[in-house]
């Protein structure tokens, strides 16, 4: 009897394996094959549609319905603001996973007597790799450009001039629907057409070992047929003018897009800065250089940007694009000071320095992507090649004689022209796999070449000398991710080989291999806890390697240093977010271990009696450092901050002593905004604030900025005006103050802000279908130096 009963069991597993078996398959976003989280799936069988069972999908959009018997069967999916979509299934007998096609679900537009509803707040949806924030027609409507869609998300600071960092850090990458794009185009961006932004806090492997972060704005999608642009021009009438304008076109036919936009602006300000230089110890005799200084500040640049786009089939996309950027810039300083020995007047100071620089890079890119039949698996390759000269002309002039006798005096003069030629070229592949419905692999190489020209002609030939540095960096990353139920993982290693050579003498080569961890709880569909570590590198700058002397006025000089090694960063970080009514909350704590930071030590020397302050770059700075903040969006009030403390452990060697220090820092952002007349009138305010930053042995620190303003909408033209710094008409972008045994210092740059009033008049049309800005490639790492206030 036993037996029998034995058997029967054995024969009833069997049938049940036979006849019980699995349908899995994913859920995605037509519009950009992103994942559904969340979604809710339901199995009912057919031809009767009685239901089987439900369930929700999981981060990669995939799910599962375990124990399903054979038959014929119908999976549909819902989720909020998105039309229902099924799919049949046939199971037969034999055991094992169905995999069911592909849900794909369509954005829908619910009318209650004619009156549309959609969201209208920023919601913001974890994922295990990144954040995602919904752009909904709210937000859209009170946004001019890409800038300001921005400005309004929560860990993403954006300023007047728009200089854009995220949380704190300018050291990340801006994508549009995966590819790297340089800050500009963002000016370029229809609000309407945004659909998404997302924020990787935790760049993967995949990404460059020395970014912190990653924006991406994903577009709605669209026929491709039609045509699409947009105007927008930007005025400071008073007070130093600056005017700025750019236009954009796109014309498509199905298969075949074409873009062309340019921009162009031009820019004045007018300068002042004020220091003071206090030499504490031989062999400098005790003394005080006081001075201030007047000067101006312009900058002229324009860029044409133009791409093809071809679009094979629905599993293939091909596209080509190239850039132009020329710059002018222009720099005039007129300093005056005072020598004071042993605390008295004893000479008087004039320092003229002029600066102009003509520059001009070029970018051409080629980009294609291969989508397979299972879902999530793709394949990118992506080329550039990267072109930059530049030819500066620097007037360097002094002037000094005892007080009271301007007619016995010193006069030293110099005439330096630089020419620059920097070009590379650098290719990725990248191979995304699934493996069943839970885990994905993930891989690839990149390969990077870069040669750079760095040739300085003096007056004095003793000054004159030639930069050549070539840098080959290879790269390979395997990823792997896993999302089931409440948890997510994912995992990367990354290695990167560089190997440098400066002026056929000098050679730095290193390995270094970068982990990342990604892990989630997912408490209930709006609360997650994360955890994440990574570990970056920063490489040495090319000016920092640079081992001649650069004269930056005659109390100055640098040198740089072509032994210096990479820097890392070891970070963890415990972060938790909620979204509750229209509020979206996350807070955040981390600890970050530093390892070989490079610090720039400041040293003393004498010319002919004249105190010269020397400056040169080494690897001083090991400690860590430990903070919390937040980013929020609370209705329509973003406010992101962090407050954190650090220590640098002492350094010496055989001529610096850098004593062991802890230093504490904050930042904050508010941005708010309003609409007393629906879709048409947009008042916002806004604040920023950046805390001190420490090196070895300064400090830096910088006023808040802050400022108001209102738009108003008709149709399709927008008229905006703001007032940046009302009140005050002398903006300190940086003030350092250095100290050392032998020296103390305070040097502030300032800018004249006063009636610092911008008006803004943007136009945008489409004509029959529109056509979306997909595929555009436009360089992202660039030499050419940046305009306006920077911090």
């Amino acid at each position: 009897m036993k037996k029998l009963f034995l058997t029967l069991g054995l024969l009833t597993s069997v049938a049940y394996f036979l006849t019980a078996q699995s349908i899995q398959g994913y859920v995605l976003f037509s519009a950009d094959n992103s994942p559904v989280e969340y979604g809710s799936v339901v199995l009912k069988t057919l031809p009767d549609s009685g239901f089987i069972s439900g369930v929700i999908t999981y981060g990669e959009g995939q799910y599962s319905f375990d124990n399903v018997k054979p038959g014929n069967y119908l999976v549909s999916s819902s989720y909020l603001g998105y039309s229902d979509a099924a799919v049949a299934v046939e199971v037969g007998n034999g055991g094992g996973v169905h995999f069911a096609d592909t849900i794909y679900l369509e954005e829908a537009t619910n009318k209650i007597d004619e009156v549309q509803v959609t969201a209208d707040y920023i919601r913001g949806q974890e994922l295990v790799d990144r954040t995602v924030y919904s752009i909904p027609p709210e937000i859209a409507e009170s946004s001019i450009d890409g800038y300001e869609v921005l400005r309004k998300l929560p860990s993403v600071q954006v300023d007047f001039n728009n200089n854009i960092t995220l949380n704190g850090s300018s050291n990340f990458i801006i994508q549009v629907d995966g590819k790297e794009r340089d800050k500009e185009f963002l000016a370029r961006l229809t609000p309407a057409d945004i659909k998404s932004i997302e924020i990787i806090h935790n760049p993967s492997g995949k990404y460059d070992g020395s970014i912190d972060g990653v924006i991406n704005v994903v577009l709605n999608r669209a026929a491709r047929v039609g045509m699409s642009g947009n105007v927008a021009l930007v005025a400071k009438p008073f007070n130093r003018p600056f005017l700025f304008g750019n236009a954009g076109l796109d014309y498509g036919r199905e298969k075949i897009t074409y873009y062309v936009s340019g921009y162009s602006f031009r820019q004045m300000l007018a300068n002042n800065t004020r220091s003071q230089y206090h030499f504490e110890s031989a062999p400098i005799i005790d003394s005080l250089i006081s001075t201030t200084g007047d000067g101006d500040f312009s900058i002229s640049a324009s860029a044409i940007n133009t791409s093809f786009d071809y679009y094979i089939d629905d599993k293939h996309n091909l596209s080509l694009n190239y850039s132009f950027k020329p710059t002018l810039m222009h720099t005039e300083l007129d300093n005056l000071g005072q020598v004071y020995v042993d605390e008295l007047p004893a000479y008087e100071q004039e320092f003229i320095n002029t600066n102009d620089v003509r520059s001009g890079e070029s970018n051409v890119s080629l980009f294609f992507k291969k989508k397979f039949k299972k879902p999530i698996q793709e394949f990118i390759f992506e080329n550039n090649v990267y072109w930059f000269g530049s030819k500066d002309e620097n007037t360097f002039a002094t002037r000094l004689y005892p007080t009271g006798e301007p007619g016995i005096s010193d006069t030293v003069s110099y005439l330096e022209k630089v020419a620059n030629n920097r070009n590379y070229v650098r290719s990725k592949i990248d191979y995304v796999h699934p493996v069943g419905v839970s885990m994905r692999l993930e891989t690839g190489y990149q390969f990077y070449y870069q040669t750079m020209l760095f040739d300085t002609e003096n007056s004095d030939i003793t000054r004159s000398n030639e930069f050549d540095y070539n840098e080959l960096r290879n790269a390979v990353y395997v990823s792997w991710m896993w999302n089931v139920k409440k948890f997510g993982l994912m995992a990367t290693v990354r290695g990167e080989y560089s190997d440098i050579l400066i002026n056929d003498t000098a050679s730095n080569n290193y390995l270094t291999l970068l982990p990342s961890t990604n892990i989630q709880y997912k408490i209930t569909g709006s609360q997650n806890i994360k955890f994440t570590y990574n570990r970056r590198i920063t490489r040495p700058g090319i000016y920092q390697l640079n081992p001649f002397v650069q004269l930056n006025n005659l109390q100055f000089i640098s040198t740089g240093n072509p032994e210096l090694d990479p820097e890392h960063r070891d970070k963890l970080e415990l972060k938790y977010s909620i979204n509750f009514k229209k509020n979206f909350i996350s807070p955040f704590v981390y600890h970050t271990i530093i390892t070989n930071k490079i610090g720039t030590i400041n040293s003393l020397t004498e010319v002919d009696g004249t105190p010269i302050i020397s400056t040169s770059p080494e690897n001083v700075l090991t400690g860590y450092e430990q903070g919390f903040g937040i980013n929020s969006m609370l209705w329509f009030v973003k406010i992101d901050g962090s407050i954190f403390k650090g220590h640098f452990n002492e350094y010496s060697n055989d001529f610096t002593k850098i004593e062991a220090r802890d230093y504490y820092s904050y930042n904050a952002t508010a941005f708010i905004f309003g609409q007393p007349i629906k879709e048409k009138l947009t008042l916002f305010g806004f604040f920023m604030y950046q805390g001190p930053r420490f090196d070895a042995q300064s400090k830096t620190t910088s006023e808040p900025i802050y400022g108001f303003g209102g738009q108003y909408k008709l149709n399709d033209h927008t008229f905006s005006v703001n007032w940046v710094f009302p009140g005050n008409k002398n903006y300190t972008y940086n003030k350092t103050v250095t100290e050392t045994p032998e020296l103390y210092s305070e040097a502030s740059n300032n800018f004249d802000v006063q009636y610092f009033i911008q008006f803004v008049y943007a136009y945008s049309f489409k004509k029959g279908k529109t056509v979306k800005k997909i595929g555009h490639k436009t360089d992202v790492e660039s030499d050419t130096k940046g305009g306006g206030i920077q911090n």
